[in-house]
């Protein structure tokens, strides 16, 4: 018996680890419309090259890229042709201009030339700057003006005739970096540089707010919009966008020009340009959750990023909007949740119980019948379960019924947990938020929940047959529970 104690608390831990990054370069990457930058949102774009207008402003973020190490001192020299496009700011990201690890104390920003700078970056408490899950560090921010028209290089570097890149380790990776270069292409001022938002979908009954990231000639009322939405009205003014109720899915976009400078808004290929519309598809949301009907796994229960559904705790199957709202050990389901049976089964949790995973999506919380077993007179097929009294149970309800239940084959039987606290307990719900919200998200805590449920009847029975044995059984839970639980807190 000892030797399934050890089998289930191995259940409960999995190891995981990460490949060493092959080089490590600087990369840029443009703060375009939508990408907030930063060391925590930054979409991570690496641009090479970008387009601009003339009398504009544009941000960069400079990152150490593929590090293998932690770093005690980084930084960059930079250069460019002031001619043709001015620096208005250097920020570090030492939580003092901007969110970061650097130690502010240490930040240097020095000007070598009219057409070069060069920041300087250390940390000399702790383990210096850590990689973040990609393998990146964050290092500063540049902001420039675009002040004429033509093609200019901003060049990054290591910092000549220092050691600019030094890990923990005292490694030295200067010499690993190439310099490398962000072309900006400086054009005219267009009517606008893009549409702000940008859907790829949105749900009949909404009113959005359209607004167009504008330069130069392209003001209001020099504006005009105009849309191909058969099912919508715009306001040419505020840019505000109702969309009725239609009775079919429909493609259309918003587009803007700029009847000051039309010639700004027209290419050979579009017209207006495509960075001046927004494309979209109406669609239907019955649930209101945010996620469109054809792409819901949970079409009349709420289980998306605008509205969710209490698929744990006291206050279960309620609508909500956080875990806060479930009550004790609660969980709102808002990401389309789909966990068990270990891999998913095409039905969202909350179309469901915890445990009850039959296709009809009942929200019962108890085992299903699937039908009559089927009663045999010599043995059973390879691929049935013998129940041992005469009836055998196919693949997809392999478990036999047992007392007034025998003869019927059922979808699970019962997990240790539920076995000795109850289906619907704290202890289970609890241990239900920890299988959803960590172990589900990674492939070893999904192989661990597999192993869990392979060796789950085989315990449970044990313990039916052995009320030591349970009791052995739930002070190990009880310990589990009770480090888990501390580790929340």
């Amino acid at each position: 018996m000892k030797r399934l104690f050890f089998i289930y608390i191995g259940l409960l831990v999995f190891a995981c680890s990460v490949s060493p990054a092959l080089s490590i370069q600087y990369c840029k990457d443009f703060l375009e419309p939508g990408n907030s930058g930063g060391k925590e949102s930054s979409a991570k774009t690496w641009d090479e090259e970008i387009t601009v207008a003339v009398s504009e402003e544009v941000s960069i973020d400079i990152w150490l890229n593929d590090c293998p190490e932690n770093m005690l001192t980084s930084g960059f020299a930079i250069s460019y042709d002031p001619s043709v496009i001015s620096l208005v700011k250097a920020e570090a990201y030492d939580n003092n201009d901007l969110l970061g690890s650097w130690d502010p104390g240490f930040t240097n920003l020095i000007e070598i030339a009219p057409d070069a700078f060069m920041f300087v970056l250390a940390k000399m408490g702790g383990f210096g700057v850590a990689p973040d899950e990609d393998g990146d560090i964050i290092l500063g921010r540049c902001r420039f003006r675009c002040l004429a028209e033509g093609e200019v290089n901003i060049n990054v570097r290591p910092i000549p005739g220092f050691d600019t890149n030094v890990s923990i380790n005292a490694s030295f990776y200067d010499p690993q970096i190439t310099p490398n270069d962000i072309i900006i292409h400086q054009v005219k001022t267009p009517c606008c540089t893009g549409i702000s938002p940008d859907p790829e979908k949105v749900f009949s009954g909404e009113t959005m707010q359209f607004t167009a990231y504008k330069s130069g000639t392209c003001d209001p009322p020099s504006y005009v919009w105009s849309d191909d939405c058969e099912n919508a009205t715009i306001d040419p003014v505020t840019g505000i966008f109702t969309i009725v109720m239609t009775d079919k899915e429909e493609d259309c976009s918003v587009c803007v020009t700029d009847t000051a400078n039309p010639s700004a808004c027209t290419d050979i290929e579009c017209d207006p340009p495509a960075d001046c519309c927004a494309n979209f598809t109406i669609t239907y949301d019955a649930d209101e959750d945010g996620i469109a009907d054809d792409e819901d796994n949970c079409l009349n229960q709420p289980n998306g990023p605008d509205l969710g559904t209490c698929i744990y705790g006291s206050n279960l199957w309620q609508t909500c909007t956080s875990s806060e709202q479930c009550g004790a050990y609660g969980f709102c389901g808002m990401n389309q949740e789909d966990n068990f049976p270990p891999g998913g089964n095409g039905i969202g949790e909350a179309c469901e119980s915890g445990d009850d995973f039959d296709p009809g999506g009942d929200s019962d919380g108890n085992m299903d019948e699937f039908g009559a077993a089927i009663t045999i007179s010599e043995e059973c097929s390879p691929d049935f379960t013998d129940c041992g009294n005469g009836y055998c149970c196919p693949p997809e309800t392999p478990v036999c019924g047992e007392g007034e239940d025998e003869g019927l084959c059922f979808v699970k039987e019962a997990c240790p947990v539920t076995e000795i606290y109850g289906q619907h307990s704290g202890e289970a719900t609890f241990l239900r938020n920890v299988r959803d919200g960590i172990l589900s998200k990674t492939l070893e805590g999904q192989e661990l929940i597999k192993l869990y449920y392979q060796w789950s009847p085989t315990i449970v029975k044990v313990m039916k047959e052995d009320e030591s044995f349970q009791g052995e059984m739930k002070e190990i839970l009880e310990t589990i529970l009770s480090l888990m639980k501390g580790a929340e807190e």
